[in-house]
């Protein structure tokens, strides 16, 4: 018999989802989450999950109608608050099949098609809305009133930059996207909004994989690893577009160059060539680094899960392969499973892609071995 390693379930809002309804019958979920590469931009989370709906005919579900918010947990973690993924339903899709008899269809199947808190912010328009310039946290309790859509600060302490003032004439999902990029910033989504981290964010290590097996508590075990080059991290010119001021460009060697563009909100010339300056510095140079780890298991003879409770987009870690270990930071996550398996791959960026000066982190505090901030 099956042992199911998830559950997934709904509610009235995000934070009734732990106690919420739970969906019985599930036979599968598929989950992509954050990012794969450091410079790609970020886009809603998607989560499918098949449902096999024996009396749905008869009596549907009421729920299951664009919009309900939906969650799903590794089934040992549901009440620590940590979500594989968290949104709303944006399709239903009901497959009956045949035989049909007495209210009961036993081929009939209800596959429920997920956005994540992201696509929220998405499908709003910014209708004309001026934004003034300020903080990076005022900003965002103003596009949160805006919005009437949760945002929250991880771990920012004392970085703070000003932002430039803009007309939001798109969707406010572009206007966080250009608000992340301008810092090298980072999205995580969870029961409590929309997380926006900084790249100073969780400068602890927090979750550490190996390559062998082990009973240690809190090390968690991959099966796959891939090293790759990554042509879209690497670029021997930067130019950096402010909102509001001319745009600056930084360049290595000579034409032609590999060119890599972005629009932000700098607040000033310097702030945009410092910016410019910092992301020639990180990708100017090719290099293999590990790209993504993957596992997958049979849930019936599992000794532990896969995900560790302290996982999440722009969570430091590391993993050790062949007696190295490698500090990481995760991107993002797809993720499928079925009653009896899982598999899942992790994407993250390598230290050098993040080494950002940090005082007293044994990791990213190093003298000498990190490069020029901003």
């Amino acid at each position: 018999m099956a042992v199911v390693g998830f559950t997934v379930k709904y509610a009235s809002t995000y934070g009734g989802l732990a106690a919420g309804t739970t969906v019985s019958n599930v036979q599968q979920v598929s989950i992509s989450q954050g990012r794969q590469a450091q410079l790609d931009q970020y886009q809603a989370g998607t989560c499918q999950i098949t449902i096999r709906y024996p009396t749905g005919y008869s009596s549907p579900i009421s729920a299951f109608v664009p919009g309900q918010i939906i969650g799903v947990y590794d089934t040992d973690m549901i009440y620590s608050g940590f979500e594989l993924f968290i949104g709303r339903i944006a399709d239903v899709e009901v497959d009956y099949g045949i035989p049909y008899s007495g209210g009961v269809g036993p081929t009939d199947y209800c596959i429920l098609t997920c956005e994540s808190r992201y696509a929220e912010f998405g499908r709003m328009l910014g209708q004309g809305y001026v934004m003034a310039a300020g903080t990076g946290t005022a900003q965002l309790a103003t596009c949160q009133t805006q919005t009437g859509y949760n945002l929250t600060t991880i771990n920012w302490g004392s970085y703070n930059p000003t932002f430039a003032g803009t007309t939001v004439n798109g969707t406010w999902g572009d206007w966080i996207n250009q608000f992340v990029l301008t810092m090298n910033g980072r999205i995580n989504e969870d029961s409590a909004g929309l997380g926006i981290l900084t790249q100073y964010s969780t400068s602890t290590p927090s979750f550490e994989f190996s390559d062998v097996p082990t009973a240690l508590s809190g090390i968690y075990p991959y099966q796959q690893i891939g090293f790759h080059s990554l042509a879209d991290n690497y670029y021997t010119q930067v130019t950096v577009t402010p909102e509001s001021y001319a745009a600056q460009t930084a360049s290595s060697g000579s034409a032609p160059y590999r060119t890599y563009q972005v629009n932000t909100f700098n607040s000033s010339t310097s702030q945009a060539t410092d910016y410019a300056n910092y992301l020639l510095n990180n990708y100017k140079t090719p290099t293999v680094r590990i790209a993504s780890i993957g596992y997958s298991q049979n849930v019936q003879v599992a000794v532990q899960r896969f995900f560790p409770s302290t996982q999440y987009v722009g969570s430091r870690g590391s993993i050790t392969f062949r007696g190295t270990k490698y500090y990481c930071i995760i991107e993002g996550y797809s993720y499928s499973a079925t009653p009896d398996q899982i598999s899942c791959t992790i994407y993250v960026s390598g230290q050098d892609l993040n080494a950002y000066f940090i005082i007293d982190n044994p990791v990213y505090g190093t003298l000498n071995n990190n490069k020029l901030g901003y």
